[in-house]
């Protein structure tokens, strides 16, 4: 149950995400229709997206970033009435 109730919460927040990036629609690879280019198969198409992905997340770093949270610091100051929650 507990692993259902996650995955409706990950959807809630993918589709959430996506509303607000404003993005015209979300496709996968799946939805294209691959007859109209026969020389690019699905297969092809899904290895050169993991690599794609796979070089990219060679490449990225990891930023620590250390303090407290804007939105945290503005809410405990409402709590404690100097300020308004944004």
């Amino acid at each position: 149950m507990l692993g259902e109730e996650l995955a409706v919460r990950d959807e809630r927040r993918f589709r959430q995400g996506l509303l607000l990036s404003k993005l015209p629609h979300h496709k996968t690879i799946d939805d294209y229709d691959f007859s109209s280019r026969p020389e690019l198969g699905p297969r092809k198409v899904k290895d050169l997206a993991t690599a794609i992905l796979d070089r990219l997340l060679h490449h990225c770093g990891v930023i620590s970033i250390n303090g407290p949270s804007y939105l945290l610091k503005n809410r405990l100051a409402a709590l404690d009435g100097d300020a308004e929650v944004a």
